[in-house]
């Protein structure tokens, strides 16, 4: 049976062991503990419980908990953990370390303002569909008003005018197009809310790629997590190159993850960090030359925990600006809409007075 988790009950579930280990409880005690907390989430208990069969059987713990996790919907979380447990450090330190990551992750909790802009634009479809339902759907429906060339024609479906760009070829579209066109659209921004799919995950993040400023925005925060998971494995001893093939997984970006394949050979190679990040390609010279600065002082990862809170910063900022021009856009198409929708409740008004008069 495949065990559902999400990324921040593991990695508080990874914190919480962690005390309970540095505290001097034994690793089958603190997952028994684990296992019949009342409070803990149902596949929290479940994996818990796995782990500490495992361990009942004299396996170690990190064994355990691999074993455990290997009966988990696939996730990057689950990755890092792995990556974490073998990274040769202590149990209680590896579980530290690997809820730091998992904290951190891609996919663990949902910026604001990503909640923010799904709301906008699904309110905004949510108008568009009831405009569709009130100006074609119900005439046709409750009226029987189907033929838009009568003298007291109903207005034409603004949505088709909206969606279409022109009256005319709202007039030759069949109906069934326009709620097929906006449930797609539904469909998407429902999609974009589901995690742990890989094939979704992908096709999601190429085409953010393709666009300037989400692409920004995407690569910023991939950069951060890189540096601030790299300056907590370096601060933890980790040797260079499985600290780089670690952090990778952070990124939560398949295609940034391979763009560090060059730089993780060069590691393997024993090259410095000075020479192995120039080799992906995605940062800037300035940035190379202030790793290099570092490693040759040995502060390298304090200097990566500031680069990930730089890189954070400007991510922050330019999700702002993304929210603001999804904000922009949507009042600048709610504002059409309402303008046509008023031309449309205009119109028969006019063709009774021109009747009248002519």
């Amino acid at each position: 049976m495949t065990t559902h988790i999400q990324p921040n009950d593991l990695a508080l579930w990874l914190r919480e062991l962690s005390v309970m280990l540095r505290a001097g409880e034994t690793p089958l005690a603190a997952l028994r503990a684990m296992h019949g907390a009342p409070a803990q989430p149902v596949s929290v208990r479940r994996l818990a419980g796995a782990a500490a069969a495992a361990v009942e059987h004299g396996r170690p713990l990190a064994d355990g908990l691999q074993d455990a996790f290997a009966t988990a919907a696939p996730c990057p979380a689950h990755q890092l953990l792995r990556a974490s447990l073998s990274s040769g450090l202590p149990p209680a330190d590896a579980l530290r370390l690997a809820a730091a990551l998992v904290a951190d992750s891609p996919r663990t909790a949902p910026d604001p303002w990503v909640n923010r802009t799904r709301i906008i634009v699904t309110t905004g479809l949510a108008l568009v569909v009831v405009a569709w339902l009130v100006f074609y759907l119900l005439p046709v429906l409750v009226l029987g008003v189907q033929d838009s060339t009568m003298p007291l024609e109903l207005p034409l479906p603004a949505v088709s005018v909206l969606l279409f760009g022109m009256a005319g070829m709202a007039r030759s579209v069949q109906p069934a197009v326009v709620p097929a066109v906006i449930g797609l659209l539904l469909a998407a921004v429902f999609l974009s809310r589901r995690h742990g799919c890989d094939q979704h995950a992908a096709w999601r993040n190429a085409v953010m790629l393709r666009i300037p400023i989400v692409q920004r925005a995407v690569t910023q925060a991939a950069a951060a997590r890189l540096f601030r998971a790299l300056g907590a494995l370096l601060a933890h001893r980790v040797a260079p190159a499985q600290a780089l093939q670690t952090a990778r997984l952070a990124m939560g970006l398949r295609a940034l993850t391979e763009a560090m394949e060059p730089a993780q050979q060069a590691l393997d190679r024993g090259s410095p960090f000075s020479i192995a990040l120039p080799e992906s390609g995605l940062f800037p010279e300035s940035v190379c030359r202030i790793v290099a600065e570092a490693e040759l002082g040995g502060g390298l990862p304090d200097v990566l925990c500031r680069l990930a809170d730089t890189y954070e910063g400007d991510a922050q900022a330019t999700r702002l600006q993304l929210q603001s021009l999804a904000v922009y856009s949507v009042a600048v198409g709610l504002a059409l809409l309402i303008a046509l929708l008023v031309i449309g409740a205009f119109a028969p008004m006019i063709q009774l007075l021109s009747w009248m008069g002519g």
